[in-house]
């Protein structure tokens, strides 16, 4: 062996424990730090990563030092007969064969080590001048294209902001997202998709963001981060804390954007409106506007406390790393066989819960763990269980992503197959006999976050009771059920959420809201605190549902997480007036502007099926239909696309579906009904659903 690969693969091996302990003193530095200095969290966790690619340098020094060999020395001295002592004969005998295996396993290994860790580089490098050559074009590209409309206004932020490099601002069609990218002669690329949905403030204050990666030279502090996670990419530590740089430098970006700007809110949107828009993750090597965590920086931004999720995981992920490292160190290099250890990403809390988590016990209960749920099942269940698992981890991700918030832990999902099955359930015995007449096909349990559901029926229905059982987990974690809490949840604000965030509406939902309109039934829900109706949870539902879509046309999807954590500081602390602090609206002026909306949305001109109503353009203030169930055309044995117009209607449902273009007719007709199946939250003009127009395209798979 040669001394070079002696010296790499035995500093690779020392970085294991060297990066995990370095990883432990920053994690510990940034919690002293907390959440007061972004600039402060910023230089501790550079300076823990200049420590990383300082360490190995020192390790091989040490290393190539020739009477400062230490694996050798050990070895040698433990392997030389006239050392071992008589006296202590019965533990040392034991320990010598042990190390000296351990070394001479670890010498045996460093070569194929040394070789691994070279074409892993090697294949980083080609990425890393990938990405260069593509930045190179970018460059050279912007320079010589023609300054963007908003020139002016980047000179005056860069007076302002104390930059006195001149900076080039360009529009392109190459970029999904603002980016800054060059150092000597900066260039700001503006996307020319984004900025239509973006006002002036708005993008003065991205502009702003981007001005204050050029001033502090985060292009090259990227670069140098692009370096280390090539040269130590095999080390989670690494990672780590070249992420918490990145989220860090979004974060000190970000303040400054937000004394331009002057309105939190405003950039937060701003900021979501950018994150929509991208289509791909870009280059490393471009300082974008939407780098980091969205979720985070957008808590961040509107001072919303963070869970407590996010607070642990930094010493969770630490420690849990450190453990690896020392399972690493002690077992690894050996050939022997021994136990696989894993870390879960999340834990489930009925794991550690005194009753069972599933009943009856006599069922033959078996589980799947997914990255979000455990799936609770019976044999019979067995071919039913990949659709739950699809539709409860899309369901996960689009809720997770519309109210921007992740549950710290892993859903129990308990499944029946039969009513009768369901029926002889004891987690809520209370619901049993509502189970055997058909009214309950699935319930959530706060006590211990389970969902509950009975699998049968069509696809999309099964798909609907997912999304509403797991937005109550949601909520319940959002806002605790507690018996410490100043006052209770209102049944409108669960129910509501749940079937808000479910889809559209149900025909028979949208005329109970239409008749307690045109009969003026309609409550204050300001002041609702119980069930409309006691026999029937379902019109709670629906008013709740149809404030939900109200939050949403006045103010905004986020608004609606405004309203929830309203909601939580009034339950859990007594806060007053959660109406003032989320919509600057008395709840007199509240139920008004709701009583408002509703007569202009739920009349009988909209319930009205006739052929003449008019149809829209998406544009001009009228927005696109949204997809809330997509189903996919029959695979057979033809591939073909064919595109298709049609209209959406105000209730979301499609109809005059004709075929525009067709690779072969004779799955025409299949699409028209592929499409019919689909259903849409309607587009909306001022507030008000409206039929519109549009094109869709389906591609037939082959077998």
């Amino acid at each position: 062996m040669s001394p070079v690969t002696h010296v790499v693969g035995w500093t690779l091996i020392h970085f294991t424990w060297q990066g995990a302990g370095l990883a432990l003193i920053v994690a510990g530095a940034l919690r002293v730090c907390g959440h007061r200095s972004a600039n402060a969290r910023y230089v501790t966790a550079c300076l823990g990563l200049g420590a990383m690619l300082a360490i190995p340098l020192i390790t091989a020094r040490v290393l190539s030092t020739p009477d400062v060999t230490i694996a050798s020395t050990i070895r040698h001295t433990l392997a030389t007969p006239g050392l071992v002592s008589t006296v202590s004969r019965g533990w040392t005998n034991d320990l010598i064969p042990s190390r000296d295996a351990v070394f001479a396993g670890a010498d045996a290994a460093l070569p194929v080590l040394v070789f691994v860790w070279v074409m892993g580089v090697a294949l980083l490098l080609a990425r890393l001048g990938g990405g260069l050559w593509h930045v190179r074009r970018l460059h050279v590209r912007s320079l010589a294209a023609a300054p963007s409309p908003w020139q002016v206004t980047t000179e005056r932020l860069s007076v302002q902001l104390g930059l006195s490099v001149q900076v080039h601002v360009v529009e392109s069609t190459l970029v999904d997202v603002p980016a800054a990218i060059g150092w000597l002669r900066p260039v700001i690329l503006l996307p020319l998709a984004a900025l239509a949905n973006l006002t002036p403030s708005q993008v003065e204050a991205i502009l702003a963001h981007e001005l204050i990666h050029i001033r502090r030279h985060d292009y090259l502090v990227n670069l140098a981060q692009t370096v280390a996670e090539t040269l130590l990419f095999f080390h989670p530590a690494v990672w780590w804390v070249s992420g918490q740089i990145r989220a860090e430098r979004e974060h000190c970006c970000d303040d400054v954007a937000v004394q331009v700007c002057g309105d939190p809110v405003d950039y937060a949107a701003a900021l979501t409106e950018l994150e929509a828009a991208r289509r791909s993750p870009g280059t490393t090597l471009a300082l974008a506007a939407i780098n980091g965590s969205l979720i985070a920086r957008v808590r961040r931004i509107l001072h919303v406390p963070i869970g407590h999720e996010s607070r642990s995981f930094g010493w969770v992920a630490t420690l849990g790393l450190a453990c690896v490292c020392a399972v690493v160190i002690g077992r690894g290099v050996t050939s022997s066989p021994g136990p696989h250890f894993g870390v879960p990403v999340l834990l489930a809390r009925g794991a550690q819960r005194d009753a069972p988590i599933t009943s009856p016990d006599t069922f033959d209960w078996r589980v799947q763990r997914t990255r979000h749920f455990d799936i609770y099942y019976y044999p019979a269940l067995t071919p039913n269980l990949d659709q739950v698992t699809d539709s409860a981890e899309r369901n996960y991700q689009r809720i997770s992503s519309e109210l921007q918030y992740n549950l710290s832990f892993r859903v129990p999902l308990i499944l029946f197959k039969t009513r009768s099955d369901f029926s002889l359930q004891s987690i809520a015995p209370e619901a049993n006999e509502a189970i055997r007449r058909g009214q309950v096909d699935a319930f959530s349990e706060p006590k211990g976050d389970r969902v509950v559901i009975l699998v049968e029926g069509e696809r999309e229905r099964l798909d609907r009771r997912v999304a509403h059982e797991l937005t109550h987990i949601f909520a319940f974690d959002i806002i605790p059920r507690s018996p410490a809490n100043v006052g209770p949840v209102p049944p409108w604000i669960d129910e509501g959420l749940a079937d808000y965030m479910a889809g559209g509406w149900d025909p028979d939902g949208a005329k109970q809201i239409h008749d307690l309109v045109v009969t003026n039934r309609l409550p204050k829900v300001t002041s609702l605190t119980g069930s409309l109706d006691a026999r029937s949870l379902g019109m709670t539902a629906n008013v709740g549902h149809a404030v939900f879509d109200f939050i949403e046309a006045d103010y905004g999807k986020p608004a609606v997480w405004q309203f929830l954590l309203g909601v939580r500081r009034s339950v859990v602390d007594g806060a007053a007036d959660v109406y003032q602090t989320a919509f600057n609206r008395s709840p007199e002026e509240f139920d008004a502007a709701f009583a408002e909306y509703l007569r202009r949305r739920f009349t009988p001109a909209l319930l009205s099926t006739s052929t003449a109503q008019e149809v829209y353009q998406p544009g001009n203030g009228v927005s696109l239909p949204v997809v809330v169930k997509e189903v996919q055309p029959p695979v057979g044995d033809i591939a073909a696309t064919v595109m298709l117009d049609c209209v959406v209607r105000e209730d979301g449902s499609v109809s005059d579906i004709e075929v525009r273009t067709s690779a072969e007719p004779t799955l025409n007709q299949s699409a028209i009904d592929t499409l019919r199946q689909w259903n849409f939250k309607p587009g909306m003009k001022a507030g008000v659903p409206v039929a519109v127009s549009i094109h869709v395209e389906l591609n037939f798979r082959k077998r």
